[in-house]
Formats: C-alpha cells, sequence, structure tokens
C-alpha cells in the first residue's frame, strides 16, 4: 500500500493511522500511538513479508510503489527460543518435500540474520536502512492452545498445512511430547523491523537529514 497525504483520509479508518504535520513540513505518521520515522511522501507498510516465495525479487519492485523520499517498513521473525525448537522441529519433520519446514522457511536468507537484510535493501537501492529488534514472551494456557493458535497463525499457513492428513496426529504427539520437557508455559520469540528510505532522486547516496 503506498499510503500519501491524499489518500490518508479514506486509508486512516481500516489502518488506524493518523496523521501529523511536524513544523518543517514533513508528515509524521501514527499506527497504534507509536510515531514512525517522518516521510515527506509516503509509507509503505509490509506485513509478513519473509512469507514471500521471493523476498528479494519483491524488493526490486517495492520500489516502483514508492513515491521519492518515501519509507518502507517491515518486521520479520529473527530468532526462535532455543527450548521450543525441539517442538518445532518435531511437526517439521512429518512435512514432505518439496514442502520446507516452518523455521527453515522463516530463516531462510536473508531472514537468519540483520545484517543480510540490510543488504538485501541496499543493494535494491533503498538508503538510510534502520533495524531494530525486541524480544515477545508468548504464553499458552495448555499444549492444546498452543496447537489450535499455530493451526490458525504462520505455522500452518506456510508449512504444517503440507503434513498428509494421516500423519498430523503423529506430528501432534511428537509436539507435545517435546512440550513435556519445557519448564513453565511459554517463551521467548526475537523479532526484527527495519525501515529504509526511497532516494529523492537516483543521485542521492544518503539521507540529507543525516
Amino acid at each position: 500500500m503506498h499510503l500519501t497525504a491524499g489518500h490518508l483520509d479514506r486509508q486512516t479508518p481500516r489502518w488506524n493511522l493518523t496523521i501529523r504535520r511536524s513544523v518543517d513540513g514533513q508528515h509524521r505518521y501514527v499506527c497504534g500511538g507509536v510515531e514512525t520515522s517522518a516521510v515527506r511522501f509516503g509509507f509503505l507498510a509490509l506485513p509478513y513479508p519473509m512469507a514471500l516465495p521471493r523476498p528479494a525479487l519483491a524488493v526490486g519492485r517495492w520500489r516502483a510503489l514508492l513515491a521519492p523520499g518515501s519509507t518502507v517498513g517491515f518486521s520479520w521473525g529473527l530468532a526462535q527460543d532455543p527450548r521450543w525448537e525441539p517442538v518445532m522441529a518435531a511437526v517439521d519433520t512429518h512435512i514432505p518435500p518439496p514442502a520446507s519446514g516452518f523455521e527453515a522457511f522463516l530463516r531462510r536468507p536473508p531472514f537468519g540474520g540483520i545484517d543480510p537484510v540490510k543488504e538485501m535493501l541496499t543493494s535494491h537501492g533503498f538508503r538510510a536502512v534502520e533495524t531494530v529488534t525486541c524480544e515477545v514472551e508468548t504464553v499458552y494456557d495448555s499444549p492444546e492452545q498452543w496447537w489450535a493458535a499455530c493451526q490458525s497463525q504462520a505455522p500452518w499457513a506456510i508449512s504444517w498445512r503440507h503434513i498428509p492428513a494421516g500423519q498430523f496426529p503423529a506430528a501432534r504427539t511428537a509436539a507435545f511430547g517435546e512440550l513435556e520437557r519445557i519448564e513453565g508455559p511459554g517463551g521467548t520469540l526475537t523479532f526484527a523491523g527495519a525501515t529504509a528510505r526511497e532516494p529523492v532522486s537516483s543521485g542521492e547516496l544518503k539521507d540529507p537529514g543525516t
């Protein structure tokens, strides 16, 4: 989505976005009460880009959606809690080729680290790349709640739906067996976020404000 000052009136109710004009004439977008980086012409927020089959190819096409000086932003899952790796692996082993396991798909290049994502963006002409990481604690009331959540979220949509119906009970049993070895009802996921700027001109090498 390409948001500009002219588009915001009709997009605000759907995306819970508001706009503030600062003293320097720039626009600052606010989503959920959190103010993003200032942009002059627009902001492209990309939900779950790591689910794209060819992310590097997509990045090259994002620029066509951006006005000069706009900002693109997205987040991705950077790391799994080590205690939960055997749990996820217990299910992923039941996925037949050529489908990929959920964890392997999420950590494939460039999403296995911060620097590869920066390189992907800069190699396609984006400037002023900034990143941040945060840890999110997930807590479940029971193994059954975790299993139900996975079937309505990314693990199922990306990978686990490829498990043959006859193997699904075994995958569930194996995962629950691994869960019994974990102390506590939850774990920690590490997420990363990145923003990058479309140059105002083809000759611009960096943000004039930096």
